[in-house]
């Protein structure tokens, strides 16, 4: 999986849950969500990982990656939301690569479904893993994507990520668990995810 990369989305605002998600402990594990994710992707063979975070954020996930091996981007206008995240992570990445987006509060994905995704990447734009009928996360962008995005102005950014891949063609990977679909935005979500997966 050399020619693919992964961006985490760690620049949200973390209101409902009241502290910031990539920093929650994952398990009994004694590392972080963005940690857990970090590992799963490197494990999988992904070596290129750019996380995209706030200004608040940014000190202290360089203390935790701290040998330049994982490339922290820092989102200074957290207003645009998410694409805007997508668009800055897209830049820093090879235009010939395959890349993954991952949000940081999802660190249940196991190597398996990254794999799975990798193997179909030339069916179509992107790939989307489907559980029950429903996609989830991570998906996988072709390089076509990739310049796409890079292209875009400011403006453009403000519009969803899922709006601009309506331009392409998507393919459905089905896979056999449910944690494409974990979300974990509050307190009481993590508590009832961090629980079940014990």
């Amino acid at each position: 999986m050399e020619h693919s990369e992964l961006i985490i989305l760690a620049a949200g605002e973390s209101s409902r849950m009241q502290r910031p998600k990539a920093l929650l402990p994952f398990l009994d594990k004694g590392i972080s969500f963005v940690e857990c994710i970090v590992n799963t992707y490197l494990s999988a063979g992904i070596k290129k990982i750019t996380i995209v975070t706030s200004e608040k954020l940014n000190y202290e996930l360089n203390l935790l990656f701290p040998f330049g091996d994982i490339k922290i981007i820092t989102n200074t206008k957290p207003q645009l939301e998410r694409m805007y995240s997508v668009y800055l992570g897209i830049k820093e990445v090879s235009n010939d690569h395959y890349v993954y987006i991952q949000d940081c509060d999802n660190p249940f994905v196991p190597v398996e479904i990254i794999r799975e995704l990798y193997k179909h990447k030339n069916e179509a734009d992107y790939i989307v893993p489907m559980f029950n009928a429903k996609g989830g996360h991570p998906i996988l962008l072709s390089p076509k994507i990739i310049k796409y995005i890079k292209a875009l102005n400011q403006v453009v950014t403000e519009d969803t990520l899922k709006n601009h891949l309506r331009l392409f063609i998507r393919k459905n990977i089905p896979v056999n668990t449910n944690s494409i679909h974990a979300n974990i935005n509050t307190p009481e979500l993590f508590q009832q995810n961090n629980l079940a997966h014990t």
